[in-house]
């Protein structure tokens, strides 16, 4: 059994990483045909929330997902946090499904440590090469999105529900007139 790991919010100046794997047979990959599942980015938000919700519905997918805050990443940094979050799914994965190996969309490992006699291999463009991948990216997503509407709720002055975190020109210009938000990463050098 494959366990496909990606990530959302990685480059974002603005709210949480979330690192999410996803871990089913190849076999179950026919039944999930109608779910059109591919990199997140080529799907609409409605897209994303409609396949994420099956996809946890589903029995036979096992996912752990694991979000790290902005505060943390300013601690801790980017790079600690990933090499955390992806250790604390293998391990989390492991210990419920026979997962033969490990494949996180990227070209580094961030030095993480899989379990005992499990390789963890990275591949570029996973996610649109691998369905666990993409599965992956999709929950991912979806829990970014959804964090962007609480942030919203509470700092509608900011817009991320249009540009998610990242930073964007009119994203950089808001925090430059407004300031920062509990929710953003100060230690990303904007300014």
């Amino acid at each position: 059994m494959i366990c496909g790991i990606d990530e959302a919010g990685r480059g974002c100046v603005g709210g949480s990483l979330f690192i999410c794997g996803v871990a089913y047979l190849d076999e179950l990959i026919p039944t999930l045909s109608h779910l059109k599942i591919k990199d997140s980015k080529k799907l609409s938000h409605t897209q994303r929330e409609q396949i994420a919700t099956e996809l946890l519905s589903n029995p036979h997918i096992t996912h752990h997902m694991v979000k790290k805050e902005a505060k943390e990443i300013d601690e801790r940094g980017l790079s600690i946090c990933l090499k955390e979050g992806l250790e604390e799914i293998m391990e989390n994965l492991a210990s419920k499904c026979p997962i033969s190996r490990f494949i996180y969309d990227g070209n580094s490992t961030f030095k993480s440590q899989p379990p005992l006699f499990i390789p963890l291999q990275t591949l570029i463009k996973g996610d649109t090469l691998i369905h666990q991948i993409s599965s992956a990216s999709i929950l991912a997503k979806y829990a970014k999105d959804l964090e962007c509407q609480e942030i919203h709720t509470l700092y509608p002055q900011y817009d991320f529900l249009s540009h998610s975190g990242y930073c964007t020109a009119k994203h950089k210009e808001l925090i430059s007139t407004l300031g920062y938000t509990p929710f953003h990463r100060k230690s990303f050098k904007l300014f």
